[in-house]
């Protein structure tokens, strides 16, 4: 029922009026102001093809993508390891299903598990590039999702306190801090300044719901 009551529509109004406007779906303020960062995803492979089933290829092409990722992490006979993954991810019918389905649960979850990934690669290496990723996959996940928030935040508490005794590494903070706010902050700062909520619907007031 989600997908044809507001992702498909969110992707449609967003093709149709070229992007954001307010509220995204006329009267239908609680779905109009939640990060919908998959929504656009889904409009911009709907703008090349013009069915809902391009939204669905998406969520497939971002499972695949992580399927691929994680033997990344292997040092050995990665190709056995990606079969491996493989069967591991679609040996389930649902999972296969669920995959296709034009819904954000899916390439979310990839998307945060991935952060939390490459935050572990981080804390192991120092490298900026792995906060940088982390960053961008975390706001990914944050802009899709108000409950991702967590994501973000178990990163920070996890890895600054092995920063504090790495000369040089809080100047990686910078550049992974701008990519995870130019990724997610457009949806907060929009309700912040329209609503005076950030999280409308959810704590603070519920103007006009």
């Amino acid at each position: 029922a989600d997908v044809w009551v507001f992702h498909i529509p969110l992707a449609l109004s967003f093709i149709a009026h070229h992007g954001l406007v307010f509220p995204q779906l006329q009267g239908m303020l609680f779905y109009s102001t939640q990060p919908d960062f998959q929504e656009i995803l889904f409009s911009v492979a709907m703008l090349a093809v013009p069915n809902y089933a391009a939204a669905g290829v998406v969520n497939v092409a971002v499972l695949f993508g992580f399927i691929a990722f994680l033997p990344s992490f292997a040092k050995r006979a990665r190709d056995i390891q990606f079969i491996a993954v493989c069967l591991l991810f679609f040996w389930g019918k649902s999972l296969a299903l669920s995959a296709s389905e034009p819904m954000g649960d899916m390439s979310r979850s990839c998307f945060s598990i991935a952060a939390f990934l490459f935050a572990y690669r981080y804390a192991t290496g120092f490298r900026c590039f792995d906060l940088v990723m982390s960053a961008l996959l975390a706001g990914a996940a944050v802009a899709s999702k108000y409950t991702e928030l967590i994501t973000p935040a178990l990163i920070f508490i996890a890895v600054a306190p092995l920063m504090l005794n790495k000369r040089g590494t809080w100047f990686h903070v910078v550049p992974a801090g701008m990519i995870f706010l130019a990724v997610a902050g457009v949806w907060y700062i929009r309700n912040a300044i329209l609503l005076g909520n950030p999280l409308f619907p959810f704590l603070f007031g519920h103007p006009g719901l």
